[in-house]
């Protein structure tokens, strides 16, 4: 005699069996290098424009910004530019434009002038810091 409980295990094994394995996960394909990244809300979180006197609180507010947005190393030359043959050339200079404008507006009138001939973020990072 088979009892209720066997019953039950026979019925749930069967219906065990009877699923189709879960499917695999299907590999997807790496995602495409990241876009410009936009410094729009950087303006709420640095409020502080660099004068003569101020570098060291001006740079503790843009040091952790651009690292916390894997910007940092352009303006210390860890993310050189690629041979500008390469196709990842136009992305590297859109962003470092899009940083070295942040840094031009994060100037005062007083410090602007020293921006004015430098074509690279990491060219007006060093500068600022020589001169202040």
């Amino acid at each position: 005699m088979v009892s209720s409980q066997d019953k039950t295990q026979t019925s749930t094994q069967k219906s065990a069996s009877d699923n189709p394995p879960a499917p695999q996960a299907i590999a997807q394909p790496p995602p495409p290098p990241n876009p410009v990244q936009s410094l729009t809300q950087v303006y709420h979180v640095i409020s502080i424009k660099l004068t003569p006197t101020n570098y060291i609180l001006w740079k503790s507010q843009l040091v952790p910004f651009l690292k916390g947005r894997g910007l940092l190393g352009y303006v210390t030359g860890a993310t050189s530019p690629p041979p500008i043959t390469s196709p990842n050339f136009a992305h590297w200079d859109r962003q470092d434009a899009a940083i070295l404008s942040y840094l031009i507006s994060s100037l005062s009138e007083e410090v602007a002038p020293d921006s004015v001939d430098k074509s690279t973020s990491k060219e007006l990072w060093d500068a600022l810091r020589d001169i202040y």
